[in-house]
């Protein structure tokens, strides 16, 4: 189950491989709703789900975040729906991992650092540039997940990568490239 999906590429390269899939929990699923909260919660207790992928939005946490107060907000009530969960799936012996940019302002919060102080979370960091996206955007991915630490690669060199600075405008409205990259 891949929630705060996004563009979902995880959820589609598991089904590209025969692994049976949950809906992505993205724009159309409100991890923040509790009818779904709950029932995510449910899938977990009941072990309906076996592995469950947060994929926590950086915009709240990102350095170049200018609008906090609205934004972090958002962010802070995303992350505390995201811990009780993963502490849930640790209850229960599903496997779990969260992801965000290395940068993150994510990785200092209390209740992160508490998390990955765990014996049970390794983590991998990788830059997407290696997994065929166009911009190098390094990120941490921690968990239980047996063998995610053989996703961790740097970037190789010889391509371009695009730089996720400034705004562009999309359908009249302008936006922060760096949350356009996932």
């Amino acid at each position: 189950l891949e929630i705060f999906s996004g563009t979902s590429v995880l959820s589609g390269h598991c089904r590209r491989h025969w692994l049976c899939v949950g809906p992505p929990i993205g724009q159309c699923f409100d991890l923040l709703n509790p009818a779904v909260y709950n029932q995510i919660a449910r899938w977990i207790v009941t072990g309906a789900v076996w592995y469950i992928h947060f994929g926590t939005p950086c915009k709240p946490w990102s350095v170049s975040n200018r609008n906090k107060s609205k934004i972090e907000t958002f962010g802070v009530q995303c992350l505390r729906a995201t811990i009780v969960l993963i502490q849930l799936c640790r209850s229960f012996r599903v496997y779990r991992t969260l992801e965000n940019p290395l940068s993150s302002a994510l990785w200092k919060q209390p209740d992160v650092v508490r998390l990955l102080s765990h014996p049970s979370v390794l983590q991998a960091r990788y830059d997407l540039c290696e997994y065929g996206m166009g911009y190098m955007k390094p990120s941490l991915l921690v968990g239980s997940l047996l063998g995610r630490e053989q996703l961790s690669r740097s970037c190789s060199g010889g391509h371009t990568h695009e730089h996720l600075q400034g705004q562009v405008k999309i359908k009249g409205i302008w936006t922060w490239r760096s949350c356009l990259a996932g």
